[in-house]
């Protein structure tokens, strides 16, 4: 045996931990005249595992607390071995006090020393509450670097709170007097009382994890891929970077929280997570670049379960990379109001012979704009080849001349009336709720605005309301530009989103694939099934400088009555507006309204006000269904896009 510490329960029974770097971790359980009855835990970091089992303590329910050390974590178990709950939020524990009322004392004598995979953590004291698991005050280890263990390894606390810290490095005993545990920074809160993980982040130091369990096939794989790096990494080609690589990248990303789901919009390429919290599971065994994600929060802990991975994404720039089997297991703990310990636990049996976790601080991006900008990543290597060219008159330049947008009528609504009061769910500040699942009955509007039904071309209604007759009110040069791009072969090639680029404002919403909407009281976001994104600002502030100039452009809304209204300017007008070569500029101005008609139906429309193109402001209207149930895939366009290829070769060669 190697026992590191003792318990011995209100009825006698005696608890054992066993584990300090041998190859045993387990609980051992005696009766009081020293019988062993039974043992639990194996040596590991799943669930029912242990590594290093450091302290033991129980709580007045009978619960006991296990210093799970090498998992940075406390494990919580029934008498009986039934593992109850895992708690991170106390760091890395080596000891553990739980007085009569229930005040809970951990001490931390490693982080940022000896254990350098717990970099992001303060060592010291962490006092708070084994009822709920709050963290209430904190006293910090005197000495600010070590290399070796420091601060209270073993702690105890007498009955006028007074705490006691032994200290194995110092080789003393500490007291610390109540009035010295300085009280925990409070970390922000959603109305429901989770911590509120909303906000610009960007990952901070991310320690060294050494060498990898690789199983000799993954390492052979490894060294294969790293000597192809330049080449053969998935960034290289801007393809999607997988989880938790998205997540590691020199690129902030931007968090929204709703309480049945949590988005993340990355800059990298218009990436986003889309990670149910609402109790579902997968809903399809397809394989995806980023994976399924379902989140749930354990304590103050949010943790997601990563599946459904494909083969194809790497870890890191050296090759590290997986089987279909990858399963991850992230956790994400605010431990102050700028800081989240973010921690990705990797299990692949068919590359590593166990799992291994990485961890890293995310760290709040205050000198910025106020949200997440974009980096075409796939845009900007085509443009910098030569296959992506300019047009110097829709393109945005720094020298373009100030162009004003034309006057604007009064709004007139143009298709179906508005909802009846309590025909539509409402959010908690009783705006409507247009959050979820939804999908535009475009009226083939991608293919045109008014009714067509040419040959190789899918047939529509027609979307245009005004002007009612005439088609778009074209200049003549962008009627001749059109034209161009429809007679001269260029509408499939040229086509920006053909090449998988962004659809730009509004045809992202009508390309034909769904969306999701996430809202909150500031903000309006939608996450486009072809792997884009728009943000919609709702708190009142101006738009962008006029020389930060987006795909997506930059959308602030309002709420005019049950009505969303959105502006959207700041375009880089490298867009078409649908695949027939519909043009639209950087000095376009474009004005949509999101109106409730039905529990599951909104209207939409939008007006186009572009003095550069056209000769006066026009509009299309067409319905959005929603679907309460649905859930977005993901359409990996750039990754599985085999057919640029051939579109370039019909545009080269004039076939029909």
């Amino acid at each position: 045996y190697q026992p590191n510490d003792v318990l011995v329960a209100p009825n006698g029974t005696i608890f054992v931990s066993e584990g300090h770097g041998g190859a045993n971790s387990r609980i051992l359980t005696f009766s009081k005249d020293g019988r062993l009855i039974k043992t639990w835990g194996t040596k590991g970091s799943g669930d029912g595992q242990l590594d290093g089992p450091h302290a033991l303590a129980m709580d007045s329910r009978g619960r006991l607390f296990v210093g799970d050390r090498s998992n940075n974590r406390i494990v919580i178990f029934d008498q009986e071995g039934k593992q109850l709950d895992v708690w991170r939020q106390f760091s890395r524990p080596s000891g553990i006090y739980i007085d009569k009322k229930d005040v809970i004392y951990v001490a931390d004598s490693e982080s940022e020393s000896v254990s350098r995979n717990h970099d992001g953590w303060k060592r010291g004291i962490r006092i708070g509450s084994a009822r709920d698991g709050s963290v209430t005050a904190f006293i910090p280890d005197p000495v600010d670097t070590a290399t070796g263990t420091s601060a209270a390894e073993g702690v105890a606390a007498d009955a006028d709170g007074n705490v006691y810290g032994a200290e194995v490095g110092p080789k003393g005993v500490k007291k610390y007097v109540k009035a010295a545990a300085t009280t925990a920074q409070a970390i922000p809160r959603t109305p429901d009382g989770r911590p509120d993980l909303q906000g610009i982040w960007k990952h901070g130091p991310v320690p060294n994890v050494g060498a990898l369990p690789y199983l000799p096939a993954g390492l052979a794989k490894q060294r294969e891929n790293g000597a192809q790096r330049a080449t053969a990494d998935p960034l290289a080609q801007c393809f999607l970077p997988g989880v938790p690589r998205i997540m590691l990248l020199d690129y902030p990303f931007q968090i929204f929280q709703m309480r049945d789901a949590v988005a993340m919009t990355f800059e990298w390429q218009h990436v986003f997570r889309l990670i149910y919290a609402n109790g579902t599971k997968a809903s399809t065994p397809l394989p995806f670049w980023m994976g399924d994600s379902r989140g749930r929060w354990e304590g103050d802990t949010f943790v997601v379960d990563v599946t459904n991975n494909n083969d194809q994404t790497w870890f890191d720039a050296q090759g590290d990379s997986h089987s279909d089997a990858l399963r991850v297991t992230e956790r994400y703990t605010m431990i102050d109001p700028d800081t989240i310990r973010y921690e990705a636990t990797i299990d692949d049996p068919m590359v590593y012979s166990r799992p291994w976790t990485i961890t890293a601080p995310l760290e709040r991006q205050k000198k910025n704009v106020g949200r997440v900008l974009e980096y075409p990543c796939r845009a900007e290597l085509e443009e910098a080849r030569g296959e992506f060219k300019p047009e110097p008159r829709t393109w945005y330049r720094k020298d373009a001349p100030a162009v004003k947008p034309f006057p604007m009528a009064s709004h007139a609504a143009a298709a179906a009336p508005v909802a009846a009061a309590g025909t539509f769910a409402r959010t908690a500040d009783g705006k409507p709720d247009i959050s979820g699942f939804t999908e535009a009955d475009a009226g083939g509007a991608n293919w045109g605005f008014e009714p067509h039904n040419e040959p190789f071309t899918p047939g529509g209604r027609g979307v245009l309301v005004d002007p009612k007759t005439g088609g778009l009110p074209y200049q003549p040069w962008a009627r001749a530009e059109k034209q161009n791009r429809y007679a001269n072969n260029a509408r499939g090639y040229d086509d920006p989103t053909a090449h998988c680029f962004p659809g730009g404002v509004p045809r992202a919403l009508y390309v034909p694939s769904p969306f999701y909407i996430i809202q909150t009281p500031t903000y309006v976001v939608i996450l486009l099934e072809r792997m884009s994104w728009r943000i919609i600002t709702l708190d009142g502030r101006p738009h962008l400088p006029d020389t930060i100039r987006l795909w997506q452009g930059d959308s602030t809304g309002r709420w005019e009555g049950d009505t969303l209204v959105v502006e959207t300017t700041n375009l880089n007008g490298k867009t078409w507006l649908n695949e027939v070569g519909d043009v639209i500029s950087y000095a376009a101005t474009v004005t949509e309204r999101f109106t409730p008609v039905s529990a599951n139906l909104l209207q939409y429309e939008a007006t186009v006000n572009d003095p550069v193109v056209f000769t006066r402001p026009w509009t299309i209207a067409m319905p959005l269904k929603r679907n309460p149930k649905g859930e977005l895939l993901e359409v990996a366009c750039l990754e599985d896009n085999q057919d640029l290829l051939h579109l370039k070769d019909v545009r080269d060669r004039g076939l029909q």
